[in-house]
């Protein structure tokens, strides 16, 4: 770039400087004006196709500095980021040191710890030990106390045999005395039978009171709140009226009982059935039904005892039948 411009520098003082250029044209060769004339045309059109070289190459200079200039630029900026990425690398190492030094710290710790831990683990050994010395003591102990309580168990077993047989003996005079005193009571309520027949009270209802008694009595269950005919209040009418008769009822236990002499139509047990629905609502539970008669219609009984059997309700026929 500095010659090219010493060469336009020569070229604009020949031009411009007569003297310069007689003295350039002497040191040169050249003496007559001819052969100034003929030697210069060479050495112009040499030098004008220098200058455009020197064009060109200035030219293309330029759009190479260029090109250095960008690349500069862009190294600098590379360089600028890689600065930033070596500025987080070192912060990175910066915090990895300290985690490091933390993490050294609480290794020693851990280190003090575990320690502690063997020597925990140490005095835990000794305790075992000698707890399992203990407890090979108890045990020692403990069979000689086990073989103890089978021997007294064994004796227990002797004792509780013979009170099962005492307590036999008193169940079978017991049974024996209850029994005595059911034929005592049917013999007394024999008698008043036959006093309530005389009076046209029906003898099947006083019966199966006399039952129902007898056997809520017999299963330790109360019988003071047995009672014969109780009426109620059906809102509903089931029965086509509000008025509804149970001929024997308890509350506690809830038994009801139904007595008649003779079923002959199904109408019978439809009937007790809603006596039963109307029970079940009042007192929140199904009670014991039961249905004591002495005869069937020979036609329904079979259908009858289905019925009752689908609605868990007993029937009890207490009527004389002759053998077949």
């Amino acid at each position: 770039m500095a010659i090219s411009n010493n060469i336009e520098s020569l070229i604009a003082q020949i031009e411009s400087d007569l003297e310069f250029r007689e003295k350039f044209r002497k040191a040169l060769g050249i003496d007559d004006e001819y052969a100034r004339k003929s030697d210069l045309v060479p050495i112009l059109d040499s030098i004008n196709k220098n200058l455009e070289e020197i064009k060109n190459l200035r030219t293309e200079m330029r759009e190479n500095l260029t090109q250095i200039w960008d690349e500069i630029k862009n190294l600098r900026n590379e360089m600028k980021v890689q600065r930033e990425e070596i500025t987080k690398v070192w912060e990175e190492i910066k915090n990895l040191r300290e985690e490091t030094k933390a993490l050294k710290e609480e290794m020693k710790v851990q280190n003090d710890n575990i320690v502690k831990i063997w020597e925990e683990i140490k005095n835990l050994r000794e305790e075992t030990k000698a707890l399992n010395e203990e407890i090979k003591k108890q045990r020692e102990e403990s069979e000689r106390n086990f073989a103890k309580v089978w021997e007294e168990i064994k004796k227990l077993r002797e004792e509780t045999n013979a009170l099962r047989e005492d307590m036999k003996i008193s169940l079978e005079r017991m049974w024996k005395e209850i029994e005595s005193t059911k034929k005592a009571f049917n013999r007394r309520f024999d008698k008043h039978e036959d006093w309530l027949k005389k009076l046209g009270i029906v003898p099947l209802e006083m019966r199966s009171f006399r039952w129902l008694r007898a056997l809520l009595d017999a299963k330790g269950e109360n019988i003071d709140n047995l009672r014969w005919r109780v009426k109620f209040k059906d809102p509903k009418a089931r029965l086509g009226t509000e008025d509804i008769e149970i001929d024997i009822f308890s509350d506690s236990p809830l038994y009801m009982v139904e007595v008649t002499n003779r079923i002959d139509d199904i109408k019978k047990i439809t009937k007790f059935k809603k006596k039963v629905e109307f029970i079940t609502e009042k007192f929140g539970k199904k009670p014991k039904a039961i249905i004591i008669t002495e005869d069937f219609a020979e036609d329904i009984e079979e259908e009858v005892m289905d019925i009752c059997r689908v609605n868990d309700i007993e029937v009890l026929d207490v009527g004389w039948k002759p053998d077949k």
